[in-house]
């Protein structure tokens, strides 16, 4: 008889395992399992302080400019990188600053017409020229400071 219920407790015993470890998890129902997380070393291939296009502006502008960005296009600084992409088929760069659209405005178009672009900064979207080249300007109001882009 003892044998009979060795043979029973040793067939039960997967099953009590099974119920035990299916009880063990305390969580609420819905709740998700905690994620583990592990600690991984940077990418290898990126070195900020060695990308050719990561000139900084002594902290004056947060983010990258592209690399077709035009180097006699001004900037107003201190400003951050808004937006980078297409617009009509030109790259467009939009940055944000602290500083009033008049103020933007001003120095933009003293430093544009120190470079030899051509054009009237008005309200909204200028065009510019420099020989054969156009540029556009466009210059808004945001709720502290401007966003003025470049599509070039």
């Amino acid at each position: 008889m003892t044998q009979k219920r060795h043979a029973v407790m040793l067939c039960a015993l997967p099953a009590i395992v099974a119920l035990l470890a299916a009880c063990a998890d305390q969580r609420p129902a819905g709740e998700p399992p905690p994620l583990e997380t592990v600690d991984v070393a940077g990418d290898p291939d990126f070195a900020p302080d060695q990308d050719p296009r990561a000139t900084p502006l002594q902290g004056q502008l947060a983010g990258v400019l592209p690399a077709n960005f035009p180097p006699d296009l001004p900037l107003y600084l201190p400003a951050s990188i808004a937006e980078i992409g297409q617009q009509d088929g030109l790259s467009r760069v939009a940055f944000t600053t602290a500083a009033r659209p008049e103020q933007v405005r001003a120095a933009l178009a003293a430093a544009l017409a120190a470079r030899g672009w051509s054009g009237t900064l008005t309200r909204g979207e200028s065009m510019l020229q420099r020989s054969r080249r156009q540029v556009r300007l466009s210059i808004e109001t945001e709720p502290f400071g401007c966003r003025y882009a470049y599509a070039y």
